[in-house]
This record gives structure tokens, C-alpha cells and sequence, in this order.
């Protein structure tokens, strides 16, 4: 995606006319992250008790998405595609599938790569119609929300969205029913990195199937064994946060 659209894309989303002023994707990623919106919405999410994910309604967290898809997620996607153009004959005509894809920043990024079987799935209303409305207004076509996780498909993306869940082996095993044999789940474990934080949905410990609590960091070990048992084989590892971890479904 060219940095005009990007950053049009951008100001369509947070609506903040000294975005269109900004040359440079690390001049976003720097201007969002210094945004005092957003320092006030992480201020709303620090008050909240436990994780108040009544937080994602609030407008105002298109700029948290906006800095986290400028600082990893365009390029972990830029990497995986990478890999798939160098691995795969005919990548953009596989199908393709965003999970929680936030305002859809990943997902029009992937658009703009000439994926043609392109869907998606998000849960907050006002991110869908602002995703929809972007397209409207850039003329690219809309990609298809699979809100009912109807189909299967090869390539599923999965970026900065397990170290929500207390339990992430359920989500592991929610996820794999919609890979294709011989199908690609593109995923991050970054998050599990961090320093625990429930004010923004990162958990202190994860509970396994054993039932047992578990670091962030023991947890990983866990799923990807899980996914070993499942038949996915892990042929590219992260070495640093933007590389997603790649399985092949055998």
C-alpha cells in the first residue's frame, strides 16, 4: 500500500487533519503513539477493572490499532506474504482469512497485495463500517466478513489476537477447524512477551488444558505442541516481533 493511500486510509480512520501532512509510515506510527487521545484512552483502560473490553466501542482505540498496525502488524504481514510469494506458485489466488483485523488496516494491506479471495472477522460494529466505508470511498473492493465462520480457508491470519484469551488453547483449537488441508495459520505470540497488563486484555498467568496456571512465556510451549498434535508443522519462527510464527496444516 503506498504511503498516499496509507496515509489517507489513515486520516479516514482518526479523522486528525495533520495526518496529511506526514510523509513517512514511521511519522504515523510516531504521531499516534504520542497522540494524547490515546494516551487518555490507555488512561480509560488503566481505570478499568480487570479488562473492560467495553473499551473496543470507544472510537477513540482506532488510534491504539492505528499505532499497533504501523509499529508490527504491516510487517509481519509484508514477511508472511514474503514467504508465501517465494513458497507458493499461485499465493494471491489462495484464500485468504483476517481474524479480529481491528480497523482493518491488515485487511486492505492484503487487499492491496492482489489477494482475491480476501474475508475477515471482527466483532465491533462501528471498526465494520468504518472498514466498509473506506472502501466505498477508495474504490476497492469489499472484502467478505465471515461473521459466522462459515468457510475454510489456506492462508489464516491470526496477529496479535491469542494473548487475549485466558485460555488460548481454546482458541488454538476454534481456529484450526477453518485451515484447509495443507493450509497456512499465520500467528503471533509477541504478545505473550510482554510485561502482563490486564488493563489491555494481557494476562499475569494462562490457564492450559491441564488446568494448571502458566507465565506467558511456559504458555508458548504449550501451543505449539497443541498444534504438533493437531498435525500443524511450525516452518518459519519469529526472530524478532515482526516475523509471525508460520504452521503448515500436513
Amino acid at each position: 500500500m503506498k504511503i498516499t493511500t496509507l496515509k489517507n486510509i489513515v486520516y479516514e480512520i482518526l479523522k486528525d487533519e495533520k495526518i496529511l501532512q506526514l510523509n513517512k509510515i514511521k511519522d504515523i506510527a510516531k504521531y499516534t503513539e504520542e497522540s494524547s487521545i490515546r494516551h487518555a484512552l490507555l488512561e480509560q483502560w488503566n481505570l478499568s477493572n480487570y479488562t473492560d473490553f467495553n473499551v473496543y466501542l470507544n472510537e477513540d482505540y482506532q488510534w491504539d490499532l492505528v499505532n499497533c498496525y504501523t509499529s508490527i502488524s504491516s510487517d509481519t504481514i509484508k514477511r508472511a506474504l514474503r514467504y508465501l510469494v517465494l513458497n507458493e506458485k499461485n499465493w494471491n489466488n489462495l484464500s485468504y482469512f483476517d481474524d479480529y483485523n481491528g480497523n482493518g488496516l491488515t485487511t486492505l494491506l492484503l487487499q492491496s497485495k492482489g489477494i482475491k479471495d480476501l474475508s475477515y472477522y471482527n466483532n465491533v460494529d462501528f471498526q465494520i463500517k468504518s472498514l466498509n466505508n473506506i472502501c466505498d470511498k477508495f474504490g476497492f473492493d469489499k472484502p467478505y466478513h465471515d461473521k459466522d465462520r462459515l468457510k475454510k480457508y489456506d492462508v489464516y491470519f491470526s496477529l496479535e489476537c491469542i494473548e487475549h484469551f485466558k485460555k488460548p488453547y481454546e482458541y488454538i483449537d476454534e481456529v484450526i477447524k477453518y485451515i484447509n488441508d495443507e493450509g497456512y495459520l499465520i500467528i503471533t505470540f509477541n504478545g505473550f512477551n510482554w510485561t502482563p497488563d490486564l488493563s489491555i486484555g494481557h494476562f499475569d498467568t494462562y490457564i492450559n488444558d491441564d488446568g494448571e496456571s502458566y507465565s506467558g512465556k511456559q504458555i508458548k510451549k504449550f501451543l505449539y505442541k497443541r498444534l504438533e498434535t493437531h498435525g500443524f508443522k511450525l516452518i518459519k519462527s519469529a526472530c524478532w516481533n515482526s516475523n509471525p510464527q508460520i504452521f503448515k496444516k500436513i
